[in-house]
């Protein structure tokens, strides 16, 4: 069952237009980040959990949980869990998630969390 705070919508995978179920469930966490229902350094449930929880496929919670990476919302530390970034300090995390709807000024977007892998090649004559 959802905990739901009251600036936190019901979830409603069918709610609006036509949108990707992973992207639906990112915003939903994100608005949960930003009423203050996840604070800050908070553990969200483990991915298993995040798709029974929203009724999804384990892939699609894993999307959302990238998705949330890429805003800059959560870390994910391999073997530990994915926590809420807190932000700098002088910047309220509600404010900055309530603006326009685009990722913090003090994220980096481009940068996933988790473990980076380099991918060499062999070259073979």
């Amino acid at each position: 069952m959802l905990h739901c705070v009251a600036d936190v919508p019901q979830w409603d995978p069918d709610a609006g237009g036509p949108a990707y179920v992973y992207m639906r469930v990112a915003d939903h966490i994100a608005a949960r980040i930003a009423a203050g229902d996840l604070p800050a350094e908070a553990r969200l449930p483990a991915e298993r959990d995040l798709a029974a929880e929203y009724a999804v496929a384990i892939g699609t919670a894993r999307r959302a949980v990238l998705e949330l990476r890429d805003r800059g919302l959560v870390v994910t530390l391999p073997g530990k869990g994915t926590y809420v970034v807190s932000p700098p300090k002088g910047i309220s995390g509600a404010q900055s998630l309530r603006s326009t709807g685009v990722a913090p000024s003090w994220c980096n977007p481009g940068r996933r969390g988790g473990v980076s892998r380099q991918i060499s090649r062999r070259s073979d004559p």
